[in-house]
């Protein structure tokens, strides 16, 4: 996309051409599903790249910056359905680069990430429609910036539980 359109800062002002504001992107996609008997599996893969120019503001003349993102992001999904259970584990990866780019100031900003994340599962259910699920999410992120001396890093866990029971009259979920 070229997005060279006009536009008006304001109504006593002339038609302005909006300026460096090309951009470029491109994506690729991919899902794969596997069920053999009570397993399941599943594996995504995200790739996009983009291009952009950075237009100047109501106040500059022109702008010379320009930004580059990649990112790659993968998932695994794995069920067991059981007798009265579901096992659910689930794994994935993120990894994003973004550089900018501003020629007219001289300044190259380079930043990454990536995030590693695992959830893992059980869910029982009984005849007598009482539901139990528990579970854990664990994360870690990991980050660098031009602008930061040294990489940041971050740990999240998780722990869930759930249990829910139906009764012809009543309804108790905690």
């Amino acid at each position: 996309a070229t997005n060279n359109f006009k536009y008006t800062i304001a109504p006593d002002l002339p038609k302005r051409e909006q300026s460096n504001a090309r951009l470029s992107q491109q994506n690729f996609l991919q899902d794969f599903y596997w069920n053999k008997g009570k397993h399941e599996l599943e594996a995504h893969y995200w790739y996009q790249q983009s291009e952009r120019q950075i237009p100047p503001t109501n106040v500059q003349t022109r702008s010379e910056a320009h930004q580059n993102d990649e990112s790659h992001r993968a998932i695994l999904n794995w069920r067991c359905f059981a007798y009265n259970s579901i096992l659910r584990a689930k794994v994935g990866l993120f990894k994003e680069y973004l550089d900018y780019f501003d020629d007219q100031i001289l300044l190259e900003s380079k930043s990454q990430f990536t995030t590693l994340f695992a959830e893992f599962s059980n869910q029982w259910q009984w005849k007598n429609q009482q539901q139990l699920y528990v579970g854990t999410t664990q994360s870690f992120t990991q980050a660098a910036s031009a602008g930061y001396e040294n990489q940041v890093q971050e740990h999240r866990s998780a722990f869930f539980a759930s249990y829910q029971t139906h009764r012809k009259k009543w309804f108790f979920k905690t």
